[in-house]
């Protein structure tokens, strides 16, 4: 008899414990700023993240020296093709992370990278997350909010795979607001 007794009070507990948590459990998450930055190409242009607002933007941090970098260029070169024929809303951005950037350009031409090269500032990192291991890719969602982040080399199709779910979302326009 005394054990049941135990048992439902620490039901009870339980279950007024939940009761307290639940509101915390389905409140929204707070809504996360879209990231920025501005940035020079490799050629000296300057390339800012929120001209992009509205596209999927997938941006890879990577460097000349890194093996696993290397090993995915190919990848993101195949991904950049693929959306380009497919005309998809995606655009794709490489923040190289070099400290000697004068092997930059021939390294680019030698590996036939056709998406933008910028060159990295500690400031635009610190806008995307934490940047611990290359590569590291950031995918970006239509309103510029980091919604991802992966660590390592990734395949041209799980790449589009996780894009394909951001490209689904509808963004709203400022009449639908209303």
């Amino acid at each position: 008899m005394k054990l049941r007794i135990v048992v439902a009070l620490v039901a009870a507990a339980l279950v007024a414990g939940g009761v307290s948590i639940l509101p915390k459990l389905f409140a929204d998450e707070p809504e996360k700023k879209p990231a920025d930055f501005t940035l020079k190409t490799v050629d000296g242009k300057t390339m800012k993240l929120a001209d992009y607002r509205g596209k999927v933007v997938l941006v890879d941090v990577w460097a000349t020296w890194c093996p696993p970098c290397r090993r995915e260029i190919p990848e993101i070169i195949n991904l950049q093709k693929e959306v380009t024929k497919d005309k998809l809303d995606v655009v794709i951005l490489g923040i190289s992370v070099d400290r000697d950037k004068s092997a930059l350009p021939g390294f680019i031409k030698a590996n036939k990278i056709n998406y933008p090269i910028l060159l990295a500032e500690s400031k635009a990192l610190d806008a995307l997350g934490e940047v611990e291991y290359i590569p590291t890719k950031f995918l970006i969602d239509r309103k510029g909010v980091v919604r991802e982040t992966m660590v390592g080399g990734a395949t041209k199709e799980e790449l589009k795979k996780k894009l394909q779910v951001y490209l689904k979302e509808k963004v709203e326009t400022k009449d639908e607001k209303k």
